[in-house]
């Protein structure tokens, strides 16, 4: 699958983002594992750290789930987002360099 644009990095990092949340809510809810140690939870482990941190850390609000689900959906894609668009620049800019000369 080869990227073209932003717009396909930004449906990638969706994609991840939206998984990654489906397998940290089937690990806390279905089997009752926590979640911590769910590997495919693993990309948010950073945007839960932002997350938490932003929100005041141990002296946060208790019980704000309505807040730190939209939050954290929120930073894993803008992390997401920019570590594929990073990497997909990067990439066009290797194969600009290094690519098939014309002449």
């Amino acid at each position: 699958m080869r990227m073209r644009g932003p717009i396909a990095s930004f449906w990638l990092a969706l994609l991840i983002v939206s998984g990654a949340f489906v397998a940290y809510l089937v690990a806390r809810v279905a089997h009752d594992v926590d979640p911590e140690f769910t590997p495919l939870a693993a990309p948010l482990r950073p945007a839960f750290l932002v997350a938490y941190v932003l929100g005041g850390g141990p002296h946060g609000l208790p019980g704000k789930w309505w807040y730190d689900v939209p939050v954290t959906f929120v930073i894993a894609l803008a992390m997401w987002w920019a570590v594929l668009e990073g990497c997909r620049r990067l990439w066009n800019l290797w194969r600009s360099m290094t690519g098939p000369r014309n002449g």
